[in-house]
């Protein structure tokens, strides 16, 4: 088993009238090539952690005109919002993966230009820093033998140069004592519609949990898939699909890395003692498992694509053979969607984690494709934003 096992002490605090709480494990027993060989049911990792279901009906009191609560007077106070007249709430200018709006917000519907992130208005840190990614055709799987698959095509989008903070997400959701943000309930993607469950769960991260401190700058962890596919909605985005992270991580050539490549760099594996990558359970910092972001030197201008955190995605994770997503098939900004019904959804993760000993350290390589079940956290996993263009 892989990391150190510990019980977070409290359950998450939220407002009068919100759901049940359960006892959640993150158990994972290593690298998913095909999703057959995905663990099944509850997932294994870094930590079990104490989560809060909390539904979006109105079961008790909100704040008057902020982000997804109820409109002012069909005014919205936060900055690049709209009053949703169809439930009197204050949605994101541009979410869904909609282009976003320039100085005009009509009716939810963005006008021009790039509207700011929520999270990110008026902020300077370096987390905030989005990557123009040109798009192109390349082989998904490359370097993994009898998994290769060709002629997989990505248009044009924006992603997040580093991991989503607790200091970004906190600007989303404050603390425990705010309901949870209410999401939409589809997401459009380039490929596809992605339906989101009707409930956000909190997130039991404890660095989040806690008073704002050093670790602000740490990656948001022990995230629910849905709480993650919100917090990019509501910044204007969406989860990256698979094959836009491995065109990332791994196929895109123009900013100058060779191709194939076992790692975001090249082909040069990570030392056990993490001189490219937080992996094998290296010291992190200010007393946490993960470091901060943007901690180890850029490739093509982004931060840990491998390792720190594993990220989602918002493929469903199924074989490579799969017809239905894969099945070496020529596809356009492909969106893997099975039907399967939300809440039951495993969910592809990538990039390696900070942990990866099993007992052994597993690299994390452009192999590791892991299962990340729809209604688990752990404390190693967190996420980034893509944006439409």
């Amino acid at each position: 088993m892989r990391g150190n096992r510990f019980l977070l002490g409290a359950w998450i605090a939220v407002l009068s009238g919100c759901g049940a709480s359960s006892l959640l494990g993150d158990r994972r027993d290593g690298a998913v090539t095909d999703a057959s060989d995905a663990p099944q049911g509850v997932e294994d990792g870094a930590a079990d952690v104490m989560t809060t279901d909390v539904s979006n009906e109105d079961s008790g009191p909100s704040r008057c005109g902020a982000l997804f609560e109820r409109c002012c007077e069909t005014t919205c106070t936060e900055a690049n919002t709209y009053c949703n007249p169809t439930d009197n709430r204050c949605g994101p200018c541009g979410g869904a993966g909609q282009r976003c709006c320039g100085s005009m917000c009509l009716a939810g519907t963005c006008t021009a230009g790039i509207c700011p992130r929520p999270s990110c208005v008026g902020s300077t840190d370096r987390a905030c820093s989005v990557i123009e990614v040109p798009g192109g055709t390349f082989t998904v799987a490359e370097t993994i033998a009898g998994q290769q698959q060709p002629n997989i095509t990505v248009g044009a989008f924006a992603i997040d140069a580093t991991e989503v903070t607790v200091r970004r997400f906190r600007r989303y959701f404050p603390d425990v004592s705010r309901t949870p943000p209410r999401p939409p309930t589809t997401v459009r993607y380039p490929g596809g519609v992605f339906a989101l469950e009707r409930q956000v769960f909190s997130p039991s991260d404890p660095i989040w949990m806690s008073p704002p401190g050093a670790a602000e700058d740490h990656p948001i962890t022990a995230v629910w898939f849905n709480a993650a596919q919100a917090f990019c909605v509501a910044d204007g985005g969406r989860l990256p699909t698979e094959a836009e992270f491995e065109w990332v991580a791994y196929g895109m050539v123009s900013d100058g890395r060779a191709r194939p490549r076992a790692f975001a760099w090249g082909a040069a594996a990570p030392s056990p003692t993490c001189d490219r990558a937080h992996w094998n359970n290296c010291p992190g910092d200010d007393g946490r498992r993960t470091r901060r972001v943007a901690s180890f030197a850029p490739t093509g201008a982004f931060f840990d694509l491998t390792g720190n955190v594993e990220e989602y995605t918002a493929d469903e994770l199924v074989p490579f053979r799969d017809p239905r997503c894969w099945g070496r098939v020529a596809r356009v900004d492909p969106l893997c969607v099975t039907g399967a019904a939300p809440g039951t959804r495993s969910f592809a993760v990538r990039g390696g984690e900070l942990g990866n000993t099993n007992p052994t350290p597993l690299v994390p390589d452009a192999s590791r494709r892991e299962a990340g079940g729809e209604n688990v956290s752990s404390l190693s996993r967190g996420f980034r934003c893509a944006y439409d263009r």
